[in-house]
């Protein structure tokens, strides 16, 4: 009986070569260090040594910036339901505008001059009408008769016995302003000085309290470029020469633009009554940092509309 004897492959004569090699090659000293085994929690802080780790102040910090992107976002929602949203749900539901809101215009209650002289042709100042809650910055008649600016008052002969009753007076602050260039035709609320500054009335356009009344004085309005209506959103492209209509005490009365441009926002001069009567408009332009005015010259009352099938 034959037994077959194994073969040794090549390779494993190599291996065991050079492990022979290897047992009897003389030990060389190193300056190698022992290998150590360590966690994975110790090498890591091992690795991490020549570095700053974080602490209670670098936490605080990643706090703090995740709680500011919230608030800037929060911020960011709010703009727009403020804004964009607040006009969308006013041309959607709102029948009647809103009451003006405290937001200023930045035009800080100007400290106005003595109470002007009045127009030759409106005759001598009437009584000032006193509000209860406010007092009005310059003396204006709010209240007066419908010929004393419509017509010159001419001197009468004979002095009117004293008991004929006075004309009834009128309410001459305007409640609505038309402007076709600017396809503007916007009711009129007034509006008043708040925390020192004048409010701006929310889509509508806003008559500064105390100011001049149609046909008298300095009669000035302002509003929104932007938001809360915008209805001043086109009050530059008004030009010399262009029609402006106002409305108060039931009639219709004609303004002529003389002059628009920007002024500063301390130049307040442009609110100041003036003896003639005009019309002051004025709104926010080149990023809130300037006021565009536009200057109107008061012409006189308009024709009363002929009633629909008349002659």
């Amino acid at each position: 009986m034959f037994m077959r004897r194994r073969v040794r492959q090549p390779a494993e004569d190599a291996t065991h070569k050079l492990l022979s090699e290897l047992l009897e090659a003389p030990v060389v000293e190193t300056k190698v260090r022992a290998v150590m085994l360590r966690s994975v929690v110790d090498q890591r802080r091992t690795v991490l040594a020549p570095y700053p780790l974080k602490n209670w102040f670098d936490r605080a910090l990643s706090w703090s910036e995740r709680l500011l992107g919230i608030a800037v976002f929060a911020f960011f929602l709010w703009w727009l339901a403020d804004g964009y949203g607040r006009d969308w749900w006013h041309a959607r539901y709102a029948e009647q505008p809103t009451v003006a809101t405290s937001q200023p215009i930045a035009l800080a209650a100007p400290s106005l001059p003595p109470t002007p002289q009045p127009h030759p042709e409106l005759g001598a100042s009437l009584p000032v009408v006193e509000d209860e809650r406010y007092r009005p910055s310059v003396s204006l008649d709010y209240l007066m008769p419908a010929r004393t600016y419509i017509a010159p008052l001419l001197p009468s002969p004979t002095p009117e016995p004293e008991a004929t009753p006075a004309p009834a007076p009128i309410d001459l602050r305007p409640v609505r302003i038309q402007v076709a260039r600017m396809g503007l035709d916007s009711k009129v609320v007034e509006v008043f000085i708040q925390n020192g500054a004048w409010q701006v009335a929310d889509y509508a356009v806003g008559y500064h309290h105390g100011t001049g009344v149609v046909g008298y004085g300095n009669m000035v309005m302002a509003g929104h470029k932007g938001l809360r209506g915008g209805v001043f959103a086109r009050l530059e492209e008004v030009q010399p020469g262009d029609e402006i209509i106002v409305e108060a005490a039931g009639q219709r009365f004609q303004y002529r633009v003389r002059t628009t441009g920007s002024v500063w926002p301390n130049q307040v001069d442009v609110m100041y009554p003036t003896a003639q009567p005009q019309l002051t408009l004025l709104t926010c332009t080149n990023w809130d940092t300037q006021r565009f005015i536009v200057v109107a010259d008061f012409i006189g009352a308009m024709p009363a509309q002929a009633p629909a099938g008349g002659t």
